[in-house]
């Protein structure tokens, strides 16, 4: 108990080094007192270790699925966009890695930068790009199934476990989210990780249970807004294991359990969130200019396409886009994710019934998806002025999928449980893989700045590249601003040591002196090239010359690309 008690104090000293405002050591002190915790739990776990090889066996495979739909299909290229988001993750990232940032440090709108650990970890050993951020993440987000895989084992059965965690790895929501660099999938995996832990805890697993179910539960609230609801949802959803569960004889035991789970879960994500509550101006903030109110329903109205007034008819419209979203709605912002539901339209039947199931089914798991179910539609969707955006409540598909998995094996005829959740996995998986792989490209427009970069990428080792592409759109002035900036990002993360010389007045375009070397590319747009002409310089000569109308973001654009040669 004296590993526990330890580190209880490393956590309290990193808290007061930081209210103290002297925060060179909060770091060291709160690795030790994560690393104290971790052994107090390892300690008691090595006394008790049962291994059992065949569930060991079965995440393993699910493991290898999930990764394989995750990074088995052209990383770099889909989903078809960068978001500017996340070229600016990147480069936040690549300034973690090298040490700008401490582990515990916030930034932008007071958002911890904990989440961005992935990708730094793999920029410690890999060259940062698009390719290795999105790979980083993809490794540990598909970790989500193995979490679901063990909560539907210490709930239900392995054969719900497995078709939870399989819903899961097919999941279209969960597989976009772990394909590109933004830390959102975080939340799904550590809110699964965190009850999966819990629920072994109450039900009289080791300390090491505890411990885990707490350093997942820190991790979540430190890697994104949407994770801060999980202390008080991981109380709500666990309730009825202290109500219903017969196993449980001392309540005032299990109390206990959670009651340290909680503790050490927010003092891990105390130094993060103490310096969010002493630095962000929560009236200007994000999440506060978010939160609906009379005077935003109007632009919400805008949003949505509807009249602006009345504003009762705004407001019911919202209330409707949010308790169906599961079934009929679809990501408000094209950019970030799917003009689809969130669940395909078997899960969205099955969870259907998870109010009967609280009556005559699984108590235990109704309830569990349901309160964090309608938790996340009510505090990321309902309350929030905008339309449903799929990054806030991704965790909704976590345990929509376990619901889902019970209700189907329970409501199957006792010789066929098996062959009928087998048949609706493979139904589920097949919408979700079928508009992830084949309808979502399809819908999707390339965005200007991976066109660009793909352009350029064949030339970076051989040619001098002009790029014009913003000559005559983008005022010089604004060159750091805007689009702009993050279209830069992109070309320096995909195209290092590539010689890339920035055109942004019009009359410069053709401007080339001799001395910028012998192999020239310029990219630049059909509309303005239409406007100046074709001029090249004196000593070189135009060698190839096309155009690319695959640009449809952010609006559509035709470029025209040259490639010259000096003669």
């Amino acid at each position: 108990m004296w590993l526990l008690v330890l580190s209880i104090v490393a956590f309290l000293t990193a808290d007061l080094l930081i209210v103290i405002r002297h925060e060179n050591y909060v770091l060291l002190f709160w690795s030790l007192g994560l690393t104290l915790a971790l052994s107090w739990g390892f300690k008691d776990w090595w006394k008790v270790r049962r291994i059992n090889w065949l569930d060991i066996g079965l995440v393993a495979l699910l493991y290898a699925f999930a990764l394989y739909l995750r990074t088995g299909f052209d990383l770099r290229g889909l989903p078809a966009f960068v978001d500017n988001d996340e070229l600016h993750l990147l480069g936040e990232s690549v300034k973690l890695a090298a040490g700008t940032y401490k582990l515990l440090d916030i930034f932008w709108v007071g958002i911890p930068i904990f989440g961005l650990f992935p990708q730094a970890l793999a920029f410690q050993i890999f060259e940062p790009s698009i390719l290795s951020s999105r790979a980083s993440e993809a490794v540990f987000a598909a970790l989500v199934v193995i979490a679901v895989y063990d909560l539907g084992r210490s709930l239900v059965n392995r054969r719900v476990a497995f078709g939870a965690a399989f819903l899961v790895a097919v999941s279209h929501e969960c597989i976009h989210w772990s394909r590109v660099g933004i830390s959102f999938i975080l939340i799904p995996t550590f809110a699964a990780i965190m009850m999966a832990f819990a629920v072994r805890a109450l039900k009289g697993g080791s300390k090491l249970s505890w411990i885990g179910s707490a350093v997942a539960l820190g991790f979540g609230v430190m890697s994104y807004q949407a994770g801060y609801f999980f202390p008080i949802l991981l109380w709500i959803s666990s309730l009825p294991l202290f109500l219903w569960n017969t196993k449980i004889t001392d309540k005032r035991k299990a109390f206990g359990v959670y009651s340290v789970i909680s503790f050490i879960g927010i003092l891990i994500a105390s130094p993060p969130l103490l310096r969010i509550m002493s630095m962000v101006n929560w009236g200007g903030s994000r999440p506060a200019t978010l939160l609906i109110s009379e005077s935003k329903l109007p632009n919400l109205a805008n949003t949505y396409g509807i009249p602006r007034t009345p504003i009762s008819d705004v407001l019911i419209h919202h209330i409707k886009q949010s308790a169906t979203v599961l079934w009929n709605g679809s990501d408000a912002w094209a950019q970030y994710g799917a003009r689809y539901p969130l669940v395909d339209g078997f899960i969205g039947a099955a969870i259907l019934l998870l109010p009967f199931a609280l009556l005559f089914g699984n108590r235990i798991v109704a309830w569990m998806s349901l309160s964090w179910i309608t938790s996340y539609l009510v505090i990321g969707v309902l309350l929030v002025g905008t339309p449903p955006t799929y990054h806030r409540i991704s965790t909704v598909v976590i345990f929509a999928a376990l619901g889902a998995a019970t209700i189907v094996d329970w409501i199957a005829p006792k010789r066929f449980k098996f062959l009928v959740l087998t048949i609706f996995c493979l139904a589920s998986g097949y919408c979700n893989l079928k508009y992830y792989f084949y309808t979502y490209p399809t819908q999707r427009l390339p965005h200007f700045s991976s066109v660009v970069t793909r352009i350029m990428s064949p030339y970076k080792n051989s040619h001098t590249i002009i790029d014009a592409s913003h000559a005559g759109v983008i005022p010089p002035e604004q060159k750091n601003t805007g689009t702009l900036v993050y279209h830069h990002e992109l070309l320096k993360a995909e195209l290092r040591g590539a010689k890339i010389i920035e055109i942004l007045d019009l009359d410069d375009i053709w401007n080339i002196q001799d001395s910028m070397g012998s192999a020239i590319l310029i990219v630049c747009r059909s509309e303005q090239v239409d406007q100046i002409g074709v001029r090249p310089p004196p000593s070189y000569t135009i060698v190839n010359s096309w155009k690319d109308d695959s640009t449809g973001a952010p609006q559509r654009v035709s470029l025209s690309v040259f490639e010259l040669t000096k003669m």
